[in-house]
């Protein structure tokens, strides 16, 4: 079966910030320049019959470009490799043909949230259902709470979606199952400066055969370069009130030689990424704007006419209107990629004299 965490049913705990009163908090936050490369060792294994079993992978992160609203504009290069050990043996091999493929691009805040549409590929070769509460850019780049005294999340109850792969989006070869929900994170600064942010998400049923999902992560995040230094994780599954082997997931941050070395890996892995994967959203041409005019609806938008689009990224992009949809949609096309979307008329802005690209 497929599973799928849909809704929270109820009310819910959201954003319970704590402070423990004896220092006072600081802010935390992911920070990024323009130009900059990252690189991390990455890797995800369990047990399997008489193997051990899991991804590897150097994933690359490129800083594009920076917002006017400081939002970092990232390339990522992250493709993990199947790989498994026979019990007692030293020896790995690497299994060609079931790549996982960390989302492309990321476009994130202070805390970590990606607005970007891209998303990690082929998450559901993971074991358990994994995909359903936790992927790999979120496990590598975690949310962060505000400070480093607080802690943030929400849980409550919620519905567990199952289906059978055939079904598709036949509701009725669904099945729902209570339980409860929740997704935590929580920062502690630690004396050497460096802060731990643990997170946890997970799923336990409260009718039916007992089961939970349950991902718990340490990342130690260094305040200063804003960035996550290491990673260290488990998820655990209970089927039929049998805890099975865990999934173990340690990452760390590269320098000096090893960043090179992953650096001119990405490179030959970047020829190996599929082409549905192509981040050609990077072929965009931004456009600041401060305090622009807003159409009201789409009679204002004027056919081959070059406008500003913001959407949920928290940037301009030049856009040309193709045509009106309904009164209120419009066909965009964005300059450079030439990809093209409906979107809501309002959300595009006259572009002043002065800023129109010659």
């Amino acid at each position: 079966m497929n599973h799928l965490l849909l809704a929270m049913l109820g009310p819910c705990l959201i954003a319970s910030v704590q402070g423990s009163g004896a220092a006072r908090e600081e802010s935390i936050g992911y920070q990024f320049t323009a130009g900059q490369t990252i690189s991390y060792w990455f890797k995800i294994e369990w047990s399997e019959g008489d193997r051990t079993v899991g991804y590897l992978g150097t994933p690359m992160l490129q800083v594009k470009s920076i917002s006017e609203k400081k939002y970092p504009e990232i390339l990522v290069i992250g493709r993990l490799r199947k790989w498994e050990r026979p019990k007692g043996k030293d020896t790995a091999h690497f299994r060609d043909g079931s790549d996982i493929w960390l989302a492309t691009r990321l476009v994130l805040d202070k805390s970590g949230r990606n607005f970007s549409t891209k998303v990690d590929h082929n998450t559901e070769a993971l074991p358990f259902n994994m995909k359903t509460y936790i992927k790999p850019t979120g496990m590598l780049l975690p949310r962060l709470p505000p400070t480093d005294g607080s802690r943030i999340g929400r849980s409550g109850s919620a519905l567990l979606f199952e289906k059978h792969p055939q079904a598709g989006f036949n509701i009725g070869l669904l099945k729902t199952t209570k339980g409860m929900e929740q997704d935590w994170q929580e920062a502690k600064r630690l004396d050497s400066g460096l802060v731990q942010v643990r997170r946890e998400v997970g799923f336990y049923t409260t009718e039916g055969p007992k089961m939970s999902w349950s991902y718990v992560g340490q990342t130690l995040f260094d305040p200063k370069q804003g960035l996550p230094l290491s990673l260290s994780a488990t998820f655990t599954h209970i089927a039929a009130g049998e805890t099975l082997p865990p999934v173990v997931i340690v990452a760390r941050k590269l320098e000096g030689p090893e960043h090179d070395k992953a650096f001119a890996k990405s490179k030959e892995d970047w020829k190996l990424l599929p082409k549905s994967l192509n981040p050609i959203e990077f072929h965009r041409r931004p456009i600041d704007l401060f305090l622009p005019k807003h159409l009201k609806d789409a009679s204002e938008a004027k056919p081959g006419e070059r406008y500003g689009y913001q959407g949920e990224e928290h940037r301009h992009w030049l856009v040309r209107v193709v045509k009106a949809v309904d009164q209120q949609k419009v066909r965009i096309r964005f300059e450079g990629s030439d990809e093209e979307k409906e979107v809501n008329a309002a959300l595009l802005v006259i572009i002043p004299e002065e800023k129109r690209p010659r």
